[in-house]
């Protein structure tokens, strides 16, 4: 019996080496992570109305009868840039990255005098999502990850138009979205600099790539 009972005691204490083993290697993995990527900017020119549709345009048709919708003045090319997102994530399990995504699209137009080409004002729009993330990892190897995840948070329009005839100069914020970004499907490889891919929907597009640096903390 007394041999039994030491069996078990030592069974027990193996078995809890090993829990500790197995927590102390995955901690020994990088905790943090810096990322930056570029996407398409499809979504947040949806929303603004970039594209014919969304709020922004029931905003301009309100606000004024501004000069550069008359006949004489047109609009040049609009340049719509690529969503840029920079993100933090810290790793709170082996699988699980919790953190935080800032994601931009900017757009430039430029109104000219239809005869001399002069031109007679601008409009630019600044679309930012602040947005709480959380990723889950399931393929974790040593120099490839599949993951999936989701963001969720703030976005708002911050933009600005002139007019050279009148001197108007305004400028204005508009907090009028849901930011967010689900990942459908993710990869990186690499170990502490890496590449990364995803698919997905939301304000960082439905394709989107970069780089991004794993890294752990100062050891008190």
């Amino acid at each position: 019996m007394k041999k039994l009972a030491l069996f078990f005691v030592l069974a027990s204490l193996s078995v809890a080496a090993m829990a500790q083993d197995t927590i102390a290697a995955w901690k020994q993995l990088p905790r943090h992570e810096i990322q930056v990527g570029i996407g398409d900017p499809l979504l947040p020119c949806l929303f603004t109305g970039e594209f014919g549709l969304g709020y922004q345009t029931f905003f301009w048709e309100q606000s004024s009868a501004r000069e550069w919708f008359y006949s004489d003045v047109y609009s040049g090319t609009k340049f719509i840039s690529p969503a840029i997102t920079v993100s933090y994530r810290y790793r709170v399990a082996k699988w699980c990255w919790v953190g935080a995504t800032v994601s931009l699209v900017s757009t430039h137009q430029n109104m000219y005098d239809r005869i001399s080409g002069e031109r007679m004002g601008f409009n630019n729009s600044n679309v930012i999502s602040i947005m709480p993330s959380v990723m889950f990892t399931w393929l974790n190897r040593k120099y490839v990850t599949f993951y999936s995840g989701l963001s969720v948070g703030l976005g708002f329009d911050a933009g600005s138009y002139f007019e050279t005839s009148t001197g108007m100069n305004q400028r204005y914020i508009l907090v009028d979205m849901i930011g967010f970004q689900l990942t459908t499907f993710g990869v990186k490889a690499g170990k502490k600099w890496y590449g990364f891919a995803e698919l997905g929907f939301g304000m960082q597009g439905i394709i989107s790539g970069g780089f991004g640096y794993r890294f752990n903390g100062k050891r008190k």
